[in-house]
């Protein structure tokens, strides 16, 4: 199989839906899915082949478009694996720099040094093999829809857009089978050069980009395998059959592992969700899909006297399960970042290295430059507690998504009442806030204190409750999302806001949080009617 990479630069922002939406906020992906770049070939080439060539390259997986992973000082940034933890209350990372010596792999066997420390799962954000840490830049922005009739703006169509911002670079590659004739491998990729146009509002100064062709491109070289476990790190969602239907189950006979490998539950971490793509040929959403989620990781035990070849590795790292046309399925064999319970001893240096620092300039005098910069300080420091409120509340909305999952709720179907978050719960945040402005230390008390802060329930409640037999309640935040003991929306919640909670925006985060939580959105998550 042919592979040929290449780099994707931002020239305006980009929007790449979550989910489906004709108004309110559009959430963007943080990555460029492979459907949106085979989209983007069809749309210019589809016409132009025979129903054969057609099906070759579009629908049979001969060719695969893998997702666009950011890139961050020159290296590739991979979705961070979800076995990685650090202890509650520590600064993993130095810098934008991962602290090799505060992330631990609890999924290895050798545990001894997480003795005493409750281990908090790293999410969110993208980790290249330096141990950077990185979260591509989002913008946000509003538009209104135009009535065609009136050629004015149409009643109640008002969009939030949430986009990637211009500027950053992201990486693919296309994958050709050696049955694809030459001629059409030319075709794909003289359209994957230059100029291009993805997502959606592209007629709204949105989606303009530019390709080129890599000649240059680090390998995912794989380290040998441990005690004969196999480790498999999802780059991309993966979707898996068992029997024609959907399966969150990956088993060993689904990936095409040698007969007698085993999964091992206890030793893998698994996200997962559900979207459907669109269809702009047929103007419709093809059908839902259910997938293991991107950072997952998961081990499997081999069968005695295996050896991982390199052409296994070759095999599995050309992509496992269905859809590696649009990029599912990719995966990292055994990693060299998962092979010790701490990541890895190297990155240290680099830390320092990073944390070397700049010299500065100094600053022009100049009464009008000063006012500038203070104005441009100002209007930074507004805007940043909307933008983290705004992320903290998409991520609150996407653990009541997983909470419907992991409760098998049927859409449409309303929580009971007191398990989960309401209105009144939300203008709590607003009020607090309003009260407790000047003081930081009071604030985050009533937010988060084991004894009666608005995340919690008093101890001695809970207690008695325990030993009575009777029920109690969290207002709603004691809601669970999956199967850790800190996996409610309440611990999620208190340790999103806390590294906010010395700014001195921080009641304004709040406040914002607030006006979220009272808004369409989080009605239509609790009731299922959005993933």
């Amino acid at each position: 199989m042919n592979t040929q990479h290449f780099n994707i630069q931002l020239k305006q922002p980009l929007i790449v839906s979550q989910q489906a939406a004709t108004a309110g906020q559009h959430q963007s992906l943080d990555y460029i899915p492979g459907s949106a770049i085979l989209g983007m070939v069809a749309s210019q080439l589809y016409a132009q082949l025979t129903p054969e060539e057609a099906l070759q390259v579009f629908h049979s997986g001969a060719v695969r478009f893998s997702d666009a992973l950011p890139v961050h000082q020159g290296q590739t940034a991979y979705p961070v694996p979800l076995c990685w933890h650090h202890s509650k209350g520590t600064d993993y990372h130095r810098k934008d720099c991962l602290d090799p010596k505060e992330i631990y792999d609890v999924s290895r066997k050798d545990r001894a040094q997480l003795a005493g420390k409750q281990p908090v799962q790293l999410r969110q954000f993208y980790v290249t093999e330096q141990g950077r840490r990185w979260q591509p830049n989002k913008v946000q922005t509003l538009k209104t829809a135009i009535d065609a009739d009136k050629n004015s703006a149409a009643d109640g169509q008002l969009f939030g857009y949430d986009a990637l911002a211009e500027g950053q670079e992201y990486t693919f590659y296309v994958q050709t089978q050696a049955e694809v004739p030459a001629a059409l491998v030319d075709k794909i990729q003289q359209i994957l050069q230059g100029t291009a146009w993805l997502g959606r509002s592209r007629s709204a100064q949105f989606g303009q980009v530019r390709i080129q062709a890599q000649s240059q491109v680090q390998p995912l070289i794989p380290a040998p395998a441990q005690d004969g476990v196999l480790t498999l790190w999802l780059l991309s969602d993966m979707h898996l059959l068992q029997h024609g239907q959907p399966t969150l189950v990956p088993a060993a006979e689904l990936l095409g592992l040698p007969a007698g490998s085993r999964w091992l539950p206890e030793q893998s971490f698994i996200r997962s969700r559900r979207y459907s793509l669109y269809n702009s040929y047929r103007q419709h959403y093809d059908r839902e899909k259910q997938v293991l989620g991107r950072g997952s990781v998961l081990r499997y035990a081999l069968p005695a006297g295996f050896t991982l070849t390199a052409d296994w590795v070759a095999k599995l790292q050309q992509g496992l399960g269905l859809g590696q046309e649009v990029g599912l399925g990719a995966v990292w064999v055994n990693p060299p970042l998962l092979q010790d319970v701490h990541a890895p001893a190297a990155w240290t240096t680099e830390a320092k290295v990073m944390s070397t620092p700049k010299p500065v300039l100094a600053e022009p005098k100049s009464t009008l430059i000063r006012a500038l910069k203070y104005k441009a300080k100002e209007q930074a420091v507004s805007s940043q507690p909307l933008a983290v409120a705004e992320s903290i509340f998409n991520g609150l909305c996407a653990k009541v998504a997983l909470a419907r999952v992991y409760h098998a709720m049927a859409k449409g179907v309303a929580f009971d009442a007191g398990k989960i978050p309401n209105r009144t719960q939300f203008g709590r945040f607003k009020e607090l806030a309003n009260l407790n402005r000047n003081d930081a230390n009071q604030l985050w008390h009533e937010l988060s204190n084991e004894a009666n802060g608005v995340l919690h329930v008093s101890a001695e409640t809970e207690q008695t409750n325990r030993q009575s037999g009777a029920s109690y309640e969290r207002a709603g935040w004691q809601q669970s999302f999956g199967f850790g003991q800190d996996d409610n929306l309440g611990t999620w919640l208190k340790t999103e806001l806390a590294p906010h909670r010395n700014e001195s925006w921080f009641p304004d985060l709040l406040g914002a949080l607030s006006v979220h939580g009272l808004g369409e959105q989080w009605e239509q998550y609790c009731l299922g009617k959005v993933n």
